[in-house]
């Protein structure tokens, strides 16, 4: 049997190797051809150092899921699995409000360095772009409220979350040869991968990361004379077919609205 070793060493937080062990196997009971199975969670000691190995299965799909939006052709099967598989993760009940807990000073951080960043791109007398230009037109007092919200949700604890289920955290099968005339692989095999920074979050985070750069490569798209429907396609069917999982789950309309408001928001922070 083909398996992957991930090997996280001394310096690592080792308790996040068993999180992540842990919610991969509980997903991959549920959304099983979407999660790679994890094999073994292993301690490991040398000279007094501490490791973990963690061993999963070979994922089938081995390639960026983002390349298809670079290229402009996207996967009609893929969206459905993932909007399936969040909406399984999010609709799990009984879950520790603590899960990971320690990750998130590293979001934090990372969110407070931007808000760094974007107050300072507000006081430079010129902009050396058209995002720092209308950063300046929305102004300060605007700009860092909206990030600041952003830091503020990460304390929203809904639901288990992904919370890194950007487009490259997704693996699909490889383009197959030109001879074959086949944009896409038989199967439309769709893995959703790097588990180690799920945590109890903001329901919204993990839809709103996984349309951002499709939201990107749309837009660029268009700058350069063309509107690629299959991204259109992409975004639309994984906000539809979430919703309608997500209210099969037990969730009202209206706190779908609340969900989407999120969504927008976390869309342009990945």
């Amino acid at each position: 049997m083909n398996f992957f070793i991930i090997q996280y060493d001394v310096y690592s937080d080792l308790q996040r190797t068993v999180n992540e062990y842990e919610l991969m196997k509980i997903m991959c009971n549920k959304t099983p051809d979407c999660v790679v199975d994890p094999l073994a969670c292993w301690d490991v000691e040398h000279n007094g150092q501490k490791a973990k190995l963690l061993v999963t299965e070979w994922s089938k799909a081995d390639e960026q899921f983002g390349n298809q939006f670079a290229d402009g052709s996207v996967d009609p099967r893929i969206a459905p699995k993932l909007a399936d598989t969040l909406a399984t993760l999010h609709n799990i009940q009984d879950f520790d409000p603590n899960f990971n807990e320690q990750v998130k000073p590293a979001m934090v951080g990372l969110l407070g360095f931007v808000k760094q960043t974007a107050g300072e791109v507000c006081k430079k007398e010129t902009s050396k772009d058209r995002t720092e230009e209308y950063c300046k037109e929305l102004g300060a007092d605007a700009l860092l409220k909206i990030l600041q919200a952003n830091i503020d949700d990460l304390d929203h604890r809904e639901c288990l979350i992904h919370s890194d289920a950007h487009v490259f955290n997704i693996l699909v099968e490889s383009k197959p040869s030109i001879e074959e005339l086949e944009q896409f692989g038989p199967d439309g095999l769709m893995v959703l991968c790097d588990w180690e920074t799920a945590i109890v979050g903001p329901c919204g985070k993990d839809v709103g990361g996984a349309i951002a750069a499709p939201c990107g490569c749309l837009v660029g798209h268009m700058l350069n004379g063309y509107r690629e429907s299959s991204i259109d396609d992409y975004i639309n069917t994984l906000l539809d077919r979430y919703t309608s999982k997500m209210i099969e789950g037990g969730k009202t309309s209206e706190e779908m609205g609340g969900i989407f408001r999120k969504i927008l928001g976390w869309c342009g922070m990945v």
